[in-house]
């Protein structure tokens, strides 16, 4: 709960804002500006918005979750922008660590598990242990003027076969799984032999375990498989069965997101929590590489 007079140093512009998300719900937040930290960096007069307790929806109130931190361009006044700003870091750039320990979403998917603490957060210039090999950049792709971060997808290859060519990616943390429009959930679909709908579940998926072999996606030249047990969602439909659910869905009232634009893929955590994936705010363009292993972390600190 934030209470700005138990705080000096809390400013109210006397303004406010609203924010619309993905599953259609709107918020009214107040504007303040305040002294935030992030893994012991310290930015000043840094702008967010505070809602009404009582606005927030229950479910939002009773998780370990205190808010939401935007990373998105918003007019370079996100806290990444504020303290390269203000000479906290030398460089605009957020990278996410996927976890190394499997988050095991194939064998349960709860919330008290998803909400745990997994992988690591790095502002500014990411450090050479957290990867291996080189960081495979993607410009950022302007759709409409808006401030998100899409690039290009060069390739999906099912199984070692080419299903798509030249799409587009959003790469987006707010998203558990991978989110398509309903044309290419269909051809990813039909691209695994023995595919079914889930029933009573629109907009998903079952197949063989034996069907899917492999799952990639190319960025910037370079191959990324999505592991299998991330692919394959087992347990939703029957933890004993031999069918596998696929974490590549077509969501109702995603629609508007894909309107004129069906080659948009939604990349969210399933992928991410797989790579490294490095933002960078001033060159506008993310990048993907291998998240370093524990030997390899070892092996760099005596190099």
């Amino acid at each position: 709960m934030y209470i700005p007079a138990n705080s000096s140093t809390s400013a109210n512009l006397r303004s406010r804002t609203s924010v619309t998300y993905g599953d259609g719900s709107t918020l009214i937040a107040s504007l303040f500006t305040d002294t935030i930290s992030l893994g012991g960096l310290v930015a000043t007069a840094q702008l967010f918005g505070a809602a009404p307790a009582h606005s927030i929806r229950s479910a939002f109130r009773g998780s370990k979750s205190n808010g939401l931190l935007g990373l998105g361009f918003g007019g370079g006044r996100n806290i990444v922008q504020t303290l390269r700003g203000q000479g906290k870091v030398k460089n605009a750039m957020l990278t996410l660590v996927g976890p190394r320990n499997d988050p095991k979403l194939a064998d349960k998917i709860d919330r008290e598990r998803t909400m745990q603490p997994r992988g690591q957060l790095v502002v500014g210039t990411v450090g050479r242990e957290w990867y291996t090999g080189e960081i495979a950049w993607c410009p950022r792709v302007m759709m409409g003027g808006a401030e998100r971060w899409i690039v290009g997808l060069d390739e999906v290859r099912v199984n070692g076969v080419v299903v798509f060519r030249k799409q587009l990616a959003l790469i987006d943390t707010g998203t558990a799984y991978i989110v398509t429009s309903d044309s290419v959930f269909r051809k990813v679909k039909a691209a695994i032999p023995g595919s079914e709908d889930v029933q009573g579940k629109r907009g998903m998926f079952s197949f063989p375990e034996t069907s899917l072999r492999s799952m990639e996606f190319v960025f910037a030249g370079r191959s990324l498989e999505l592991r299998k047990q991330d692919f394959g969602l087992g347990g939703i439909v029957d933890p004993k069965t031999t069918r596998m659910v696929s974490s590549i869905v077509s969501l109702p009232g995603e629609g508007e997101a894909f309107a004129g634009l069906e080659q948009l893929w939604i990349i969210g955590g399933i992928f991410l929590d797989n790579v490294v994936t490095a933002f960078d705010y001033v060159e506008k363009k993310v990048g993907f590489a291998t998240i370093a292993s524990e030997t390899d972390v070892a092996v760099q600190a005596q190099l």
